[in-house]
């Protein structure tokens, strides 16, 4: 998948998404106005700023095309135009590549974090130099759209915030507890948004938990920032890639914060009382059937692991640490010596 960046200025990110069975005509018009293409939702493929080509695994593909499939796919692209630019027209896209030797596994792009459009108003709160959000996806409930569920290999991931992000972490939990990262970015840059290749496969069992979290910085800002597709709002999202592909197209959540009874006077008061609330889960599939759970729990994330610098003696030292780069989690080891 190969971005095609007509203005580098104002092209904030693109996304292709299939659409449902149930789209049949094409048309041309701003997203998220109650069209009928609002529902193709599905992830195909992806660009965000700072992204450049990526290729998938030799063993595996999106699937595309074929006899008798007449699915539509519908190319959202986002503009951020802060210097109100005039006379700007853009041809932009993304170029994808394609072969007809088909690949041993299909591929799959789960959207997890945060929903980020709702009634539910969630805001973050000015002169935060840290806010942390959560988003939670249970696993175990896509056995009520699809049955059975395989084991999902993950061994990809995109991590997105907006302006105000500055560290996006996706813990992965079986039976309650914390076993893994699947992405890790403690130096979050919005400029920097790559699709960040593991390093190792990351099995999801049916029964496992995702949590993605994202730590903000408002410090500079007057207003509270609400969750939202502006560049100006914020989201969280982590977009796993993964195979076998299933039929489930995302798996997000929002704190249910019509049940805040009272209002913090501190910023880690509201933020402890976010954490708390229920989450409601929204899980979609790809004929855009859609599964509502309110009784989401957000579990602790544990401590990014670090390893120290050993001296194993006057002259040299080893050093092993974790790098983290555009939100992948990456093990350097590194030798230095004494000159």
């Amino acid at each position: 998948v190969e971005p095609e960046i007509d203005h580098n200025d104002v092209v904030h990110h693109m996304l292709l998404y299939h659409c449902p069975s149930f789209i049949k005509e094409p048309y041309d018009k701003p997203c998220y106005k109650g069209d009928k293409g609002d529902a193709c939702f599905g992830v195909v493929a992806s660009w965000a700023v700072g992204g450049g080509a990526y290729e998938l695994p030799e063993n595996t593909g999106i699937p595309i095309g074929g006899v008798g499939n007449d699915t539509f796919y519908r190319l959202e692209i986002h503009y951020n135009n802060p210097q109100k630019k005039e006379g700007i027209k853009d041809s932009s896209g993304l170029r994808l590549h394609y072969t007809d030797q088909l690949r041993q596994y299909d591929v799959g792009i789960l959207t997890t974090g945060v929903f980020p459009v709702s009634k539910m108003q969630y805001g973050i709160p000015p002169k935060a130099t840290q806010f942390k959000s959560y988003g939670i996806c249970n696993v175990s409930l896509f056995s009520q759209l699809v049955n059975p569920i395989p084991d999902l290999q993950v061994f990809s991931v995109l991590l997105h915030t907006h302006l105000a992000g500055r560290k996006v972490r996706v813990g992965h939990f079986r039976n309650g507890n914390q076993i893994d990262f699947m992405g890790v970015s403690e130096n979050y840059n919005f400029d920097m948004q790559e699709i960040v290749n593991l390093g190792s496969i990351k099995t999801i069992k049916p029964d496992d938990e995702i949590i993605v979290e994202c730590t903000y910085n408002t410090a500079d800002r007057t207003k509270t920032t609400l969750m939202g597709l502006s560049t100006t709002d914020e989201m969280c999202l982590a977009f796993l890639f993964y195979y076998p592909a299933i039929n489930i197209t995302s798996c997000t959540s929002r704190p249910n914060t019509s049940l805040l009874s009272n209002t913090a006077h501190q910023i880690a008061e509201y933020q402890s009382l976010i954490k708390t609330l229920p989450q409601v889960q929204y899980i979609s599939d790809a004929s855009s059937d859609l599964l509502v759970y309110r009784n989401g729990t957000v579990r602790e994330v544990m401590k990014t692991p670090t390893a120290a610098c050993k001296n194993t003696n006057g002259a040299s030292t080893f050093c092993s640490f974790w790098m983290v780069k555009a939100g992948g989690v990456i093990l350097l080891v590194r030798w230095f010596a004494s000159m």
